[in-house]
């Protein structure tokens, strides 16, 4: 015996229709600065390279990094070593500079562009205003009865029971009791 649903599956073998989701297309809104200084016929990489951002927050990490490093070393130190002697280099502390800045990051002159993104910030920064909760009349009556019982005294009002029955700590009691 089949049920009503198996039944009609063997009648009408094709499946209901339904309607495919409308795939939304995402908007991206990008900063007019970045818009303005943006090459369309170059890469990301090479467009945040001239604008003077990084694509990667990191760069390079881990042990790809190092092995860069590693092979720009080996490529100078082939360039210097001209018949088993060091050329151009007097002491070791010459060689050891030279090692320092092949793994020192480079620090690059920030461009125009990343000046007007920092300043753009600073602006946006300037005109967050903090905003501050403002105790319920329910939190006024319960920190001025604890208030009017113990004073300023914060350790006391946290081991009453029957007055601090949300069981607030001392630290939470204080900073409840200077909002008010």
């Amino acid at each position: 015996m089949t049920n009503p649903r198996q039944r009609r599956k063997t009648r009408n073998p094709n499946s209901k229709v339904s309607r495919k989701p409308k795939v939304v297309k995402e908007t991206y809104t990008v900063d007019p600065t970045l818009q303005r200084h943006w090459d369309k016929s170059k890469t990301l990489e090479q467009n945040f390279r001239r604008v003077g951002l990084s694509n990667r927050i990191n760069g390079d990490i881990g042990k790809r990094a190092t092995q860069r490093k590693m092979e720009d070393w080996n490529w100078k130190r082939r360039e210097m070593v001209v018949g088993g002697e060091l050329k151009g280099f007097d002491s070791e502390e010459e060689i050891f500079q030279e090692l320092e800045g092949i793994f020192r990051k480079e620090s690059a002159e920030p461009t125009q562009a990343v000046l007007d993104l920092e300043t753009k910030a600073q602006e946006l920064a300037l005109k967050v205003v903090p905003h501050e909760r403002i105790l319920s009349e329910y939190e006024r009556s319960y920190i001025s009865n604890l208030t009017s019982k113990y004073g300023s005294n914060y350790d006391r009002m946290f081991m009453d029971i029957k007055l601090n029955v949300r069981q607030l700590t001392a630290n939470q009691l204080q900073r409840m009791a200077e909002k008010l």
